[in-house]
């Protein structure tokens, strides 16, 4: 019966350990970009609640987190026990030849690193020319409100 050598064995692991290590980079790079693709698109979702609130009620509300989020816009969006990012509404009122608007933001809860933002300019709350995304690495163009 014929055993492998110490020499093979550790040939074995240092070629499984390269492979790992040019995997995970690549599998950290592709969560990142689902998280990121998860915040944007739940974005798009409370703006699109916002406006429908501001066509109904006349003006934007403020929420400070999802769960608030979820229950004044009427949204179901899940809220897990470990939340991947932080989400808030800053609703501005119109005051003289200022729009009324708003910005929802979404932070990453492990680092705040992340940042994604988009507002809403217009006073029109149909106007999707009024719409601004940004953010990503750093917040670029974004900060928490």
């Amino acid at each position: 019966m014929r055993s492998f050598t110490l020499i093979e064995l550790i040939i074995i692991s240092v070629v499984i350990g390269i492979l790992a290590a040019f995997a995970m980079p690549a599998y950290f790079n592709a969560k990142q970009r689902a998280l990121d693709r998860e915040a944007q698109a739940n974005l798009n979702l409370i703006s699109a609640a916002e406006k429908v609130q501001r066509l109904q009620s006349g003006i934007y509300i403020s929420y400070n987190n999802l769960r608030a989020i979820n229950t004044g816009l009427d949204l179901s969006i899940p809220v897990p026990s470990i939340q991947p990012w932080e989400y808030k509404v800053v609703a501005v009122p119109a005051a003289g030849a200022n729009p009324a608007r708003f910005t929802a933001a979404a932070r990453r809860s492990s680092d705040h690193a992340r940042i994604w933002c988009i507002t809403n300019t217009s006073d029109e709350p149909y106007d999707e020319n009024g719409i601004t995304a940004s953010g990503g690495n750093g917040g670029v163009n974004c900060t928490w409100p």
